[in-house]
């Protein structure tokens, strides 16, 4: 009996949301055309951002959540990788801006695969995060 050839399979791309800037502003925080990711405009107001966070239980990452999960990934070598990794980005780990997030997760892609993969999840979380409090707050202006 002689094995039949695998029938490749499609590919199926499905393109990433991009959410409308419903402030008519453009610049930091609103969603460029084709950029794929909105960020939290300073047109949201900090309680509609906390209201969606509760409501999707989440929360919007931090320098602590990316130190953990260092740590849960490299164990014991993860507090020197964390310190090289402040001092590339020239940050002390107390920040608490969304720049310096993004600054680490930026430095942690351009390193070893699986601190790179690290980024991209946590990268992901933050995406997530920024679609659901525009959405909800598109929703909630809508009403």
């Amino acid at each position: 009996m002689t094995a039949q050839p695998e029938t490749p399979q499609p590919v199926v791309t499905v393109p990433r949301p991009v959410l409308p800037d419903t402030t008519g502003k453009s610049g930091p925080g609103t969603v460029s055309p084709g950029r794929g990711t909105p960020m939290i405009s300073e047109s949201v107001p900090d309680d509609v951002e906390a209201e969606a966070a509760h409501r999707y239980g989440l929360a919007l990452p931090d320098l602590a959540e990316v130190r953990a999960a260092l740590s849960n990934v490299y164990g014991d070598k993860a507090d020197d990788l964390w310190a090289d990794l402040l001092r590339r980005c020239g940050l002390r780990g107390h920040e608490t801006s969304r720049d310096a997030l993004q600054k680490l997760l930026q430095t942690m892609k351009s390193q070893d695969p699986v601190m790179a993969l690290c980024a991209r999840a946590l990268s992901i979380r933050l995406d997530t995060y920024d679609h659901l409090t525009a959405a909800y707050h598109i929703v909630r202006s809508a009403s």
